[in-house]
């Protein structure tokens, strides 16, 4: 009958009922693990504040800022579609592991990092810098037929070194 603190939040806020993000996102981390990366993905852009602002209905009901992640949206019909907790970092330090390890596939050791991303027809492809320890990477990925990895135009395995150099880095990944 006592549920503890979350009885104190109105049905459809928090964890009574509503979207709880850290929730959400371990959901979404979880699809990628399973190599769902549709499912995964779908959960990401349901977060999205962004993705919630360039649609006038979600834009509507969202009214919260649309560069901040909330810690949760709500579903009380009353405010349905709400963010609340705005500025949550825990939210949206969950969301920004989420694409880096999981969408991006980013694992980073000592020396270097690899790259293991799972695309998916949702977001077939995507680009971006990478600036550590005095590297810089120029990198772009996308769905292709086959899987190929050129490192500065020449083939490569999957292994990049924080070497102190600029780099362009080019991975096609298999359907």
């Amino acid at each position: 009958k006592e549920a503890g603190y979350i009885s104190s939040y109105c049905e459809g806020f928090r964890e009574n009922g509503g979207q709880y993000n850290h929730g959400a996102l371990f959901a979404a981390k979880a699809f990628y693990a399973m190599g769902e990366a549709r499912k995964g993905f779908e959960i990401l852009e349901s977060v999205n504040p962004c993705a919630r602002s360039l649609n006038p209905k979600l834009s509507a009901s969202y009214r919260s800022e649309p560069y901040a992640l909330c810690g949760d949206i709500y579903t009380n019909p009353s405010h349905s579609g709400r963010g609340g907790w705005s500025l949550y970092t825990g939210a949206a330090g969950w969301f920004l592991r989420v694409v880096l390890e999981d969408l991006v596939g980013y694992c980073e050791f000592a020396d270097h990092f690899t790259l293991s991303p799972l695309l998916c027809d949702k977001i077939p492809s995507f680009s971006m810098r990478l600036a550590k320890k005095d590297t810089v990477y120029h990198i772009s990925v996308k769905r292709a037929d086959k899987t190929s990895i050129l490192l500065d135009g020449k083939k490569s395995e999957n292994l990049f070194f924080f070497d102190g150099a600029h780099h362009i880095l080019e991975m096609d990944i298999e359907k």
